[in-house]
């Protein structure tokens, strides 16, 4: 897959936004980042508030540089939430994991 060109401002508006995220949020680990250091990866938990502007854009510049999320091949339903979250405590994910609601 070719890798797309990112436009320079994009990137810094995306930069400041990921600080702004980080700045307002509040980790929350339950040791799990304990465990995932253990396996050589880095797990984040944060809880955040919503900004509508400025989740459009990071909505526009991922549209337009066709950022694609990994998404790991489990499902979960709500009821299995809690055997997601051992998943992903055991570190055995290849992206994002989904619970349908």
């Amino acid at each position: 897959m070719k890798a797309a060109a990112v436009n320079p401002l994009d990137l810094l508006i995306l930069t400041a936004s990921i600080k702004l995220i980080e700045n307002y949020s509040m980790p929350v680990t339950l040791g799990y980042d304990a465990a995932a250091r253990k396996q050589g990866k880095e797990y984040r938990f944060l809880f955040v508030h919503s900004d509508g502007a400025q989740l459009q854009k990071i909505t526009k510049i991922v549209e337009r540089n066709h950022i694609i999320p990994a998404i790991d091949s489990h499902v979960f339903s709500l009821s299995q939430a809690n055997d997601a979250l051992r998943l992903v405590a055991k570190g055995a994910v290849n992206g994002k994991v989904i619970i349908k609601l």
